[in-house]
């Protein structure tokens, strides 16, 4: 469950990244860009920066979540997962 809000939160974390093509308040003020200056890096590189890292903790908790259904699953239900469910025969 926590992989699950894990992935919920990167996906926030990116919409508001991404939503309308802008790169929301976060990035759009006076103080933020100082900040930066004097991080030595732009706006444009910590946007692409951060966005990169919600990318990776998404994939890492959907990579996990996958993982505990997988472990959850008993053997009958994991060798239908991997053959697919019977096929009806007429």
């Amino acid at each position: 469950m926590i992989a699950l809000s894990r992935a919920s939160a990167a996906l926030a974390l990116l919409d508001e990244l991404t939503n309308n093509g802008h790169d929301g308040p976060w990035f759009n003020d006076g103080r933020t860009d100082a900040g930066l200056a004097a991080l030595g890096t732009t706006r444009t590189e910590a946007h692409e920066w951060t966005i990169e890292i919600a990318v990776n903790a998404l994939a890492g908790a959907l990579a996990e979540a996958r993982e505990a259904f997988r472990k959850s699953l008993t053997p009958e239900q994991a060798k239908e997962q991997i053959i697919g469910s019977p096929k009806a025969v007429a």
